[in-house]
Formats: C-alpha cells, sequence, structure tokens
C-alpha cells in the first residue's frame, strides 16, 4: 500500500511538471469543447466569432453592462460552442480570459506568450480586468437602494423581480422587473415603478 501511494504520488508529480512545461512553452491544453473563437485544435481562429469577441471587449470597456451585451447576443441569435444559450457566467469568463491575448496562463498566472494568434491586445486584457475590479472594489448598484428587492414575486410565472431603472427624460425611473433570459429565467412580461408599491407596502406595513 505504502508503495502504491509513493508510485500514485509520483506519477503526479510528473503530470504536473508536464502541465508546467506545456504551458510555458505556450502550448493549448485539453479540454472536451474548444475555446469559443477558436477551431477545435484550440489554435487556429474563427474569424465570425473572434469579431464578437473583439466587440464584447469594446462594449465593456465603453461602459455596457453584462446583461445588455447577454440580451444583445440572444437577439442576434449568437450561440456558445455548445449552441447553449450566453449567460453572464459565460461572458464574464470569456472577458477575463488572458487567452484572447494571445498569453498561456498555468495556475491563474501568465507563463508565455501562446503559439496562437490573439484576438485582442494584451493592453485591451489588462484594461478588462482592471474595470472588473474597480467594479468589485467601489460597487455599481451599492448607492441605489431598493426597498423590496428579492422580496416581489412576478403574479404571471412566479419568478422573483429584480431591481433595475430605467432614464425617462432627465431622471433615472426605479423599477421592478420580471426578466427573462438564462441568468433569471423569469416570462419578461411584468414591470413595475418601484416608488409607489414601495410607498404603498411601507403604509400598510408599517
Amino acid at each position: 500500500g505504502a508503495f502504491a501511494a509513493q508510485e500514485s504520488s509520483r506519477k503526479s508529480e510528473r503530470l504536473r511538471r508536464k502541465a508546467r512545461q506545456t504551458a510555458e512553452m505556450g502550448l493549448p491544453n485539453g479540454g472536451f469543447h474548444r475555446p469559443y473563437g477558436y477551431e477545435k485544435d484550440r489554435v487556429t481562429v474563427v474569424e465570425s466569432e473572434a469579431e464578437v469577441v473583439r466587440q464584447l471587449v469594446g462594449r465593456y470597456l465603453a461602459g455596457e453592462s453584462m446583461m445588455s451585451m447577454v440580451n444583445s447576443l440572444h437577439e442576434a441569435e449568437v450561440r456558445s460552442v455548445t449552441g447553449a444559450l450566453w449567460n453572464t457566467t459565460t461572458l464574464r469568463n470569456i472577458l477575463k480570459s488572458a487567452r484572447y491575448a494571445g498569453l498561456r496562463t498555468h495556475g491563474g498566472e501568465v507563463v508565455a506568450t501562446a503559439v496562437w494568434p490573439a484576438i485582442i491586445t494584451p493592453a485591451q486584457h489588462a484594461q478588462v480586468l482592471a474595470q472588473f475590479e474597480s467594479k468589485k472594489i467601489t460597487g455599481r448598484r451599492a448607492a441605489r437602494r431598493y426597498l423590496l428587492s428579492g422580496m416581489l414575486r412576478c403574479g404571471k410565472c412566479g419568478n422573483k423581480l429584480f431591481s433595475s431603472a430605467r432614464r425617462e427624460g432627465s431622471r433615472n425611473v426605479r423599477r421592478y422587473v420580471c426578466m427573462s433570459g438564462p441568468d433569471h429565467r423569469g416570462c419578461g412580461g411584468l414591470m413595475i415603478v418601484a416608488a409607489p408599491v414601495e410607498e404603498w407596502l411601507s403604509e400598510a406595513v408599517l
């Protein structure tokens, strides 16, 4: 038993060294699905998908929200490599991936320039990461308060209502919305203005 355990440990160490060596050579790793934007060889660029990545990066850096971009992908009938609908997690992973800047990572750190062509520049990749970090630190929605967040349900489908704001003229109107799409899975058929319902419920309860 001790010999088997020792041999297993040695084998695991050899595999770890091999994985590290592959990364430092800039070679792609394995995986069941190909990366979006690249062929199954993980090196050849799929130009139509590469253009989608470039547009998404540009839109994110311009300040567009993740949900807005996901919704636009649905409207344009753009699918992921598995054929599934996009969601914000899939989009976030692509935006943050060093692969698209032609960089090879291992254990979460960049270890080499990749053998595959870059779709965006390393500078753009760094800007995207900085923007994610900035939003995480500052918290974009902290200043806007919704009294009934997480408490209201859609009368049509029973799904939770999410807080949202819409620009109307010179002011932002706070709303509670039943959101459709893979992230929220609602019917998308209900929207109420926040202030009147908050006031009504506050008076009823308090």
